[in-house]
C-alpha cells in the first residue's frame, strides 16, 4: 500500500509542475508548421489542460500573448544568426521541463545554429529535455550540406518525431539512433468535401466541367520549391496517358527565390 501511495504522490508532483514549451512559428504567421502546432497544442490542452504550455515563436506575432491558455511570446526572426534571444526567455519562464523544437529548413535555415541554442538551454539547466520534430529530411543525394550536418548531430537530443517510415528510415541510414526516433504519423482533419458535388467543388475553383478530363490529381498546401511540383509535372509528363489526367495546383505561391519564380514560369508553361 505505501508503494501505491508514493507512486501517486509522483504523478500528482509531475501533473502539477510539468512545463512544456515549443520553438516554433505560431498563428497569425501564415505557415504551415504554425497551424501544426497550433492544433497540436490545442488537442494537448484538451486531455491535459493541467500541463503550461508556452511557445517561442516568430516576431511576426509582434507582442506576448495567451491564446486557448498557451502563452505566445514572440522571440526569434526567420533564419536568424543568433537565436540567443530564446535562452533569455527561458530564463525569464524559469525554465521547463521539455523544450521541443517544430524544425522546417525554412524557418531556421540550413545550419544547427537551433540545434546548438537548444543543447545550450539544456547545459545551463533552463530545461530537462530537447526534443526536436522534423517536417522535412534531407537525402544525401541532394548535395545540401548544412541539412546533412544537422541530421547527423541529432543524437544529441532526447528524442526526435518523424512522420513517416521514410524519413525514420533515412534517418537511421544517416546513423541517427534508432531508440532516439519516433515515428508519429501527420493527423489532419477528414476530407470536408467529401459529400460536396464535383460541380459545387469546380465552381468554387472557378473551372468549369471541360478543364477536367480523366483522373484528377490535386495537390494543396504553400507552393515552394522544395515541394517538388516540378518533379511531379515531368513524372506525369512521362506517363503514356498523360492526356488523360488532370493536375490542379492549389495553393499560395511563394516567391522567396529567383528559383522559385522559375519553378512556377515552368509551371505555367508546362
Amino acid at each position: 500500500m505505501l508503494r501505491f501511495i508514493l507512486a501517486v504522490g509522483e504523478v500528482s508532483n509531475w501533473e502539477r509542475m510539468f512545463k512544456l514549451t515549443y520553438i516554433s512559428t505560431y498563428p497569425p504567421t501564415h505557415c504551415g508548421i504554425a497551424e501544426y502546432t497550433r492544433f497540436l497544442v490545442t488537442a494537448l490542452k484538451s486531455v491535459r489542460p493541467d500541463v503550461k504550455i508556452h511557445v517561442l515563436s516568430d516576431k511576426s506575432n509582434q507582442t506576448f500573448k495567451l491564446s486557448g491558455g498557451v502563452e505566445v511570446h514572440p522571440v526569434f526572426e526567420f533564419k536568424a544568426n543568433s537565436y540567443r534571444s530564446i535562452l533569455d526567455e527561458l530564463t525569464l519562464i524559469g525554465g521547463v521541463d521539455v523544450l521541443h523544437v517544430q524544425h522546417e529548413y525554412g524557418i531556421f535555415g540550413y545550419n544547427d545554429l537551433i540545434l546548438e541554442t537548444a543543447l545550450e538551454a539544456k547545459r545551463e539547466k533552463l530545461v530537462k529535455s530537447v526534443i526536436f520534430t522534423l517536417h522535412s529530411v534531407y537525402h544525401p543525394l541532394s548535395g545540401n550540406d548544412g541539412a546533412l550536418d544537422l541530421q547527423k548531430k541529432l543524437n544529441s537530443v532526447d528524442a526526435v518525431i518523424v512522420h513517416s517510415y521514410l524519413m525514420e528510415f533515412e534517418l537511421q541510414n544517416q546513423g541517427l539512433d534508432p531508440l532516439l526516433i519516433r515515428r508519429i504519423p501527420h493527423g489532419t482533419h477528414l476530407n470536408p468535401f467529401l459529400e460536396t458535388p464535383r460541380h459545387e467543388l469546380l465552381n468554387e475553383l472557378q473551372l468549369k466541367e471541360d478543364d477536367i478530363s480523366g483522373m484528377t490529381l490535386v495537390t494543396p498546401g504553400f507552393l515552394r520549391i522544395d515541394k517538388g511540383l516540378d518533379l511531379l509535372i515531368q513524372s506525369i509528363n512521362n506517363l503514356d496517358k498523360k492526356d488523360s489526367m488532370t493536375l490542379i495546383i492549389a495553393g499560395e505561391k511563394r516567391l522567396g527565390t529567383r528559383e522559385d519564380k522559375e519553378m512556377f514560369d515552368f509551371i505555367e508553361d508546362a
